[in-house]
């Protein structure tokens, strides 16, 4: 057994922070105990494992782009998310020999990070073999995009195959939609037909950037200018008058959990619609992509006065230096008061785990589970795997 303990443990459980606890480890990392200093008298000191700042449960990284990973320092910051995803189209086509070599990379640099698991996006099944050796968990959200309906079964079967080659080697994986803007109701009906209802989830791209909903209250704005010069037809879409999450997840099922990722100019007529939808959504902040792309954070403050279930991303390293959870924390402590350490480790941890489905092994340190452990000090930006 180890006795693993510090100053302060975030437990992310009904026990609150402990100060100067212990927490009692078996040989495979399964918690045996979480003691308090009042009932850890008995144990030798000379058998403690001491560590500086505070513990915390392994990282959950609610949203990441694995596949993204070569494009590490390649895309040029705050241009915008319009230039951000025409870059992108242009640099995977010179660097695309280099995806799997950087995609293990990011693999073993999120574990030293002290990430123990990641709700991936994937448009192929390159990372399969990564994921297959992995020390992380991973839920894969098989990603589908087809704006014109002409392409919407084609998108759909190719994101089925996609499923069953992550499922084949015992992966998990959901078909999931890429953005309002790039799904069709039509594909968003054939996404909405395949599903392990209740227990699913569903991961999308919700409001980076203003244009998004412009594109829904009137048809105009820079993505339907984007659509327009990838030779994407729009003559079917009609304008909805509304923002975009009224206007395509009522296509959806109420069902599965909702990771709503980035949420930068989400507003109170946004969160109220929905969390009204469904009971089952969890609101993913990836602050230094959106610093990265648009430079721009979202209104911390509505989140938190509306009590959403929060959870943290780190996005791509297209967008992105680091593959790091506790940057992504105090990147948030920096800009804004509006969430504690206390809050922010618990949208890292257990509020990740369960937007996963996976609290009952993640999240939190609790009797019977193997969450990991990191060692963090705030001050110094530091995160250590302990367990």
């Amino acid at each position: 057994m180890r006795f693993i303990s510090a100053k302060l443990i975030y437990s992310c459980s009904p026990k609150g922070n402990i100060e100067n606890g212990i927490i009692v480890l078996d040989t495979d990392g399964t918690i045996r105990e979480v003691l308090d200093h009042k009932d850890s008298h008995e144990i030798p000191k000379d058998k403690i494992e001491f560590y500086e700042g505070a513990l915390t449960p392994g990282f959950v990284n609610a949203h990441c782009h694995l596949e993204l990973s070569y494009l590490r320092n390649k895309l040029e910051p705050k241009l915008g998310l319009d230039r951000f995803i025409k870059n992108i189209e242009v640099e995977k086509h010179r660097l695309i020999d280099s995806i799997l070599d950087s995609a293990g990379k990011a693999d073993e640099e999120m574990y030293k990070n002290g990430i123990v698991a990641v709700g991936d996006i994937c448009n192929t099944t390159d990372s399969i073999a990564i994921k297959t050796t992995s020390k992380i968990y991973y839920h894969s959200f098989i990603e589908t995009y087809a704006f014109d309906p002409k392409f919407a079964i084609n998108a759909f079967e190719k994101a089925l195959i996609n499923k069953t080659a992550f499922q084949k080697f015992m992966l998990k994986a959901s078909i999931t939609p890429h953005a309002p803007y790039s799904v069709s109701s039509d594909l968003f009906k054939l996404i909405n037909s395949n599903g392990n209802y209740p227990h699913e989830v569903i991961s999308i791209h919700n409001q980076e950037s203003q244009e998004e909903n412009l594109l829904f209250l009137s048809k105009s704005g820079n993505i339907l200018k984007r659509l327009k010069a990838f030779g994407i037809a729009d003559d079917h879409f009609v304008a909805t008058g509304k923002n975009s999450l009224p206007s395509v997840i009522p296509y959806l099922k109420t069902d599965p959990i909702f990771i709503l990722v980035h949420n930068t100019v989400s507003k109170q007529s946004d969160i109220s619609w929905m969390e009204d939808f469904s009971p089952k959504v969890y609101w993913c902040f990836c602050p230094k992509a959106n610093l990265y792309i648009e430079d721009t954070l979202p209104d911390f403050d509505i989140f938190k006065k509306n009590k959403c279930k929060i959870v943290l991303g780190t996005d791509s390293l297209a967008s992105n230096n680091s593959l790091n959870i506790l940057e992504e924390i105090q990147t948030i402590l920096d800009h804004s008061n509006t969430y504690s350490q206390s809050d922010l480790i618990e949208a890292a941890c257990i509020n990740g785990a369960k937007a996963l489905l996976i609290d009952g092994e993640f999240g939190s340190f609790e009797i019977g589970k193997k969450p990991g452990i990191n060692a963090v000090q705030f001050d110094k930006k530091l995160v250590q795997k302990v367990a």
